[in-house]
């Protein structure tokens, strides 16, 4: 898009500034003197030239960094949302793999205490370290 706007814009200067340009040369070649009026209205060929140069330019600039912006925050946002996804098919890999090995027991590693609960299952806790293990510390 940015690339048909600002084509389009470059070729409608280009246009004028050489339709201008030919109509001075025009002048130039059919008269051996110019008159005041003829030195005039070159004059203002270029002055106009100048002046749509002047505005024309930081229009494009205008276009080109709105698109630039636009590009970079498409970018960001694909890269961060590969960061993350990478991270969580990291993440998830190895969960899996550890569950798989007995490396990790979901309820024993990942809830605080569980380790207790387990111990208990097992008979390895007496009476009295049940009775405390289940009261809460608040």
């Amino acid at each position: 898009m940015m690339r048909k706007e600002v084509g389009e814009a470059a070729d409608g200067i280009a246009r004028k500034l050489n339709q201008q340009a030919a109509e001075v040369k025009k002048l130039l070649d059919e008269k051996r003197v110019l008159s005041k009026s003829d030195r005039e209205w070159i004059v203002d060929v270029l002055k106009g030239a100048g002046r749509r140069l002047s505005n024309d330019i930081p229009f494009l600039n205008d276009l080109f960094l709105e698109q630039m912006d636009k590009t970079v925050t498409e970018a960001k946002g694909e890269f961060e949302s590969y960061v993350q996804n990478k991270m969580n098919s990291i993440a998830f890999e190895a969960l899996a793999g550890r569950i798989s090995n007995d490396e990790l027991h979901p309820a024993v590693n990942m809830i605080p205490g569980a380790e207790e609960v387990e111990q208990v299952q097992d008979g390895l806790l007496d009476t009295d370290e049940q009775v405390e293990g289940m009261q809460m510390n608040m």
